[in-house]
């Protein structure tokens, strides 16, 4: 049965001994293919080009999540402003100020991401702690997890932040006289 693979040690670069490597190869063994013949630098730079660009996928898809999430919850306040136009126009035209409409909608969205965030950022360390073996197996390293929980959290918080107040902020300016005349 053929060997998986040959490592050969040498004193000095080994990309140009490859073509040597090569014809002894073949001379000592002529019936044993050979598939590839590469240096360690180049495995390990092939294999640091393979975590990059998954990680560059997933960051991708985070992204993308993150935007949809942020669509997603900008519309379910509009809602709520949209079907609440009458009682923000009563509430205006009885003396609220247009920094207490804000905080009600603002507090809604808010209150929404943060329960997203209590239930997913411990679903994903559990997955992370599930597919470990798997991870290390592959070569990455180890990564700082609460460092990136707490990035996620505070760009789920800023994103979902802006989602919230500007639904809210257009509720605000509202004219209390023509929202109430509205029928």
């Amino acid at each position: 049965m053929a060997p998986d693979g040959v490592l050969i040690r040498t004193a000095g670069p080994a990309a140009p001994l490859l073509a040597t490597f090569r014809e002894i190869a073949n001379a000592e063994a002529p019936m044993l293919p050979i598939r590839s013949m590469k240096t360690l630098a180049q495995v390990d730079r092939e294999k640091r080009s393979e975590i990059v660009q998954a990680t560059g996928a997933s960051a991708v898809g985070g992204l993308i999540t993150l935007l949809l999430a942020s669509i997603g919850l900008y519309a379910v306040v509009a809602l709520a402003v949209n079907q609440r136009q009458r009682e923000i126009g009563v509430r205006v035209s009885l003396g609220a100020r247009p920094g207490q409409v804000v905080q009600m909608f603002f507090r809604g969205g808010l209150r929404v991401s943060l329960i997203g965030l209590a239930i997913g950022l411990p679903l994903s360390v559990l997955a992370l702690k599930l597919l470990r073996s798997q991870i290390n197996l592959m070569g990455i390293p180890r990564v700082n997890m609460p460092l990136i929980a707490s990035a996620v959290a505070v760009a789920v918080i800023v994103v979902a932040s802006l989602a919230s107040w500007i639904p809210a902020r257009r509720a605000a300016g509202a004219d209390p006289l023509t929202v109430l005349r509205q029928d």
